[in-house]
């Protein structure tokens, strides 16, 4: 049995991980344009180099027109940041994996038959009669939580598309597609100077001058808060999880404790894992923000297009109000004696909201065993 804990104190903005990455992947398109226009505004030489003579205004509005072109690419259909991600959460519909599920679908067209009106006008249209609210104005779990009415429970689509995954759920090739999504995630989100996200660490240190932080957990028994999905139902409940993911400002050397064959008690049914580790933190890397690191969150949440996404699994670690206190009183002061341009032009952090970027904890812990 092998135990790894990783812990740091970071300023931090929680986001969503799959969003981020597809948002990352988009921007990554535009940077090498961008790149070639900055080295010709700034070294451009001859008679013919024109955009040398351009406001750096110019510059800058042309830049969002170059990322503009690329943004298509953050909500594509097959999005496989987002599609991945829906593998590893056990939130994806086994229909919607890739494969000739025809047969499964005829087997169900045996046994299930939609109303007369859907049977006209194909199950399909949202006007099914039975969509709702019904007659005692009641709703079904999706529609009561807001989800619908797309994916109405009561519809004759929806039990018809709920009897195929009910078929496929246990179908090898289906299996086989969704564990092939889960390694996907798993090796997207792998951070490293040779991993496929090595990129956009180098974007996001560069250009923003932030950090990514990935974290993945499982549901556990403490989950109380843990949200309800539709799709759970197709999955087995070990495999409901998630991924937590901040922007940080950069931390120094996150401290490691590594604990390698711990004592196991495996009487009486049950497996106890004791370990302990202490763990120093430097509390040099943690100052209070002043306002142009402030800015450097404000700035990457706008650009890439990213919102605070907080995992409700992670709302119980509410922040400490004394410190959001003093980042503001400390930005209010910086802000009203800067003479600075970068000041000047400084937007507001409506995005951000008061309460971020919080001062967090950010702990990981993983078991290996080798059964």
């Amino acid at each position: 049995m092998t135990g790894i804990l990783s812990a740091g104190l970071a300023w931090a903005v929680p986001v969503r991980p799959d969003t981020l990455g597809a948002h990352l992947e988009a921007y990554a398109a535009g940077v090498p344009a961008i790149t070639a226009l900055r080295l010709c505004h700034r070294f451009g030489t001859g008679p013919a180099a024109h955009i040398t003579r351009l406001p750096r205004e110019l510059v800058l509005l042309i830049e969002d027109y170059v990322h503009a072109a690329n943004w298509h690419l953050r909500s594509k259909p097959n999005c496989e940041w987002r599609s991945s991600f829906a593998c590893f959460e056990s939130q994806c519909e086994p229909r919607k994996h890739e494969g000739d599920w025809s047969g499964y679908a005829a087997i169900v067209n045996i046994y299930t038959r939609e109303c007369d009106y859907c049977a006209k006008n194909t199950m399909y249209d949202d006007n099914c009669p039975y969509r709702c609210p019904d007659e005692n104005n009641m709703l079904c779990r999706v529609c009561a939580k807001g989800e619908g009415p797309q994916i109405c429970h009561r519809t004759c689509r929806w039990r018809w598309e709920s009897e195929v995954n009910q078929l496929l759920r246990d179908d090898a090739a289906f299996v086989v597609q969704h564990e092939a999504g889960q390694r996907i995630w798993r090796d997207k989100i792998r951070q490293g100077p040779a991993s496929p996200f090595a990129k956009y660490d180098r974007i996001l240190s560069q250009h923003f001058g932030l950090e990514a932080y990935f974290a993945s957990t499982k549901k556990g028994s403490e989950h109380l808060i843990w949200p309800s999905h539709a799709n759970y139902q197709w999955h087995e409940l070990s495999d409901i999880r998630t991924t937590i993911c901040y922007l940080s400002l950069p931390r120094v050397g996150a401290p490691e404790g590594w604990t390698r064959n711990s004592a196991v008690d495996g009487t009486k049914y049950r497996i106890v894992v004791e370990a302990a580790k202490a763990l120093p933190v430097d509390l040099t890397s943690i100052a209070t923000p002043d306002a142009k690191m402030r800015r450097r969150f404000t700035f990457a949440m706008k650009t890439l297009a990213l919102t605070p996404s907080v995992h409700p699994s992670q709302q119980h670690a509410l922040p400490v109000s004394a410190n959001k206190l003093k980042m503001r009183n400390d930005d209010e002061h910086i802000d009203a004696g800067s003479e600075d341009a970068e000041g000047k032009k400084s937007e507001p952090d409506d995005i951000l909201g008061p309460e971020y970027p919080q001062l967090t904890l950010l702990v990981n812990t993983r078991f290996h065993s080798h059964m």
